[in-house]
Formats: C-alpha cells, sequence, structure tokens
C-alpha cells in the first residue's frame, strides 16, 4: 500500500506484511495509480477520474475486501496520498 520509495522514514514499513494487499495485477495497477482505494471496512473507493466506460469494462463496482486494523492504518495513507479525503 505504502511504496519502498515513500518508506524511508521507517524502512520496517518496506518489509511489513501489514503493508501489502493481494490483488489481481489489473486491480494492483489501478490501486497504484490512485484510480481505486479502500475504507478502513474495506469498502471500494473509485476515483470520479476512472470514466465510467473503464468501470464498466473492468467490472469496477462495490467491491469489498477485509482489512486488518494495521492494514487499514496504511491504507489511510494510500488514501491521503491519492486524495480520497
Amino acid at each position: 500500500m505504502k511504496p519502498w520509495r515513500n518508506c524511508r522514514q521507517d524502512p520496517r514499513e518496506c518489509l511489513d506484511p501489514e503493508n501489502a494487499l493481494l490483488l489481481s495485477p489489473t486491480w494492483d495497477r489501478l490501486f497504484d495509480q490512485g484510480f481505486i482505494s479502500f475504507t478502513d471496512q474495506g469498502e471500494m473507493i473509485i476515483s470520479d477520474d476512472l470514466k465510467r466506460g473503464v468501470r464498466k469494462a473492468l467490472g469496477v463496482g462495490k467491491q469489498k475486501i477485509k482489512l486488518t486494523h494495521y492494514q487499514a492504518a496504511y491504507m489511510a495513507w494510500h488514501r491521503k496520498v491519492h486524495n480520497f479525503e
């Protein structure tokens, strides 16, 4: 969730298993580019920048994932960086 290049203050974050999500390559790319993120409860948030046609083609909808308490902290960072908050 938090890229290695952004873990300079605490290098342990790079190898922290809580700083990871298991996503398909397509979803991972959307996540890394800030087109999708997730709430602390794991509900998908979709950027307005992701066009409706693309959403439909990729099946982007109301997916939900399960996050641990520690993953939610990294997810909060992701949302902030990608302007979801």
